[in-house]
């Protein structure tokens, strides 16, 4: 981004690029905070017994999950069984 000139000395074009990209930063922001919002309120949601933790696990303990899977180097075994399930119910 342009930090050395004032926008008075910008020419169209070096505005509209620093403008555009300001933009794309603004959105960018806007989006991850709905996701933490998201994500914030479904934690709440599930600790405090508003939805169902069994049918929606809260976002910590499935990162949880999801690292033990990870480290204990069977997350490719579940994730390949669960495909096969998927496709056998095809037929």
């Amino acid at each position: 981004m342009m930090h050395h000139k004032n926008r008075e000395t910008m020419s169209a074009q070096e505005r509209y690029v620093y403008e555009h990209r300001r933009k794309h930063f603004n959105i960018s922001l806007l989006r991850l905070m709905i996701l933490a919002v998201f994500l914030i309120l479904w934690e709440i949601s599930a600790r405090t017994g508003l939805i169902d933790s069994f049918f929606f696990a809260s976002p910590s303990l499935i990162a949880v999950c999801f690292w033990n899977l990870i480290r204990g180097n069977s997350l490719m075994t579940h994730l390949g069984a669960s495909i096969l399930e998927v496709l056998l119910s095809f037929f």
